[in-house]
Formats: structure tokens, C-alpha cells, sequence
């Protein structure tokens, strides 16, 4: 089972310390504001990945982006040995951990399951 402090493993291998922190942050603690109002979301470890689609399940989430992060390195690594050029993965990893932190405040629990 994936669980948060997974992610955290991922986001650590961020080289640049002002973008590791950040990503830190978000996963940890993260926030929307509007108008000074705080709208609090799912928590992560709670959250599926789709209402209906995949992972499905409470942490799905988490689940789904530690894949992301991981396929996103590996691909990135393959592109490096085979082609020769380097990626910036710390851009990669930023970006693979941060990109559906938005569904945190989407998704609802219902009687019938998420919605």
C-alpha cells in the first residue's frame, strides 16, 4: 500500500531546495484560498484517484501519483541512457507529484461512493 510518506521519499530526490520545499509543502499541507477564505480539502490519503475510472478506491491518490512519479522517472532516465540528453527531473518529479492535487477538492463522498 502506498502511503504518503512515499511520496514524500519522491519529492525529497528534488535537487533544487526552494522547489523540494514547495512540493513539500503542497503534499503535506495543501490549500486553495479565495478572498482570504480557506476551503479545506479531502485529505490525501483519503482521496480516490477518479469517481469512476481508476483507482477507485480511499488512497487511491496516492496510489496513482507514486505510479505517475515513478513512470515519469523511468522514462526519463531511458530517454537519458538511450538519447543521450538530460531531462530536468526536478521539474518532472515537481510536476508528477503536484498534478491532481486540485481533485482534493472535486471529489465528494456520497451514500452511493464518490462522486
Amino acid at each position: 500500500m502506498v502511503e504518503l510518506k512515499d511520496l514524500m521519499e519522491l519529492a525529497r530526490r528534488i535537487k533544487d531546495k526552494d522547489l523540494r520545499k514547495k512540493v513539500i509543502d503542497i503534499i503535506k499541507h495543501p490549500s486553495l484560498s479565495n478572498n482570504n477564505l480557506i476551503v479545506s480539502p479531502l485529505k490525501c490519503e483519503e482521496s480516490p484517484a477518479s469517481v469512476s475510472w481508476h483507482h477507485v478506491e480511499r488512497g487511491g491518490l496516492l496510489k496513482h501519483t507514486y505510479a505517475v512519479t515513478m513512470m515519469c522517472i523511468s522514462v526519463a532516465e531511458q530517454l537519458e541512457k538511450v538519447y543521450g540528453f538530460e531531462i530536468d527531473k526536478d521539474s518532472l518529479i515537481a510536476a508528477a507529484l503536484v498534478h491532481d492535487t486540485g481533485k482534493l477538492w472535486t471529489m465528494k463522498k456520497s451514500k452511493a461512493g464518490w462522486e
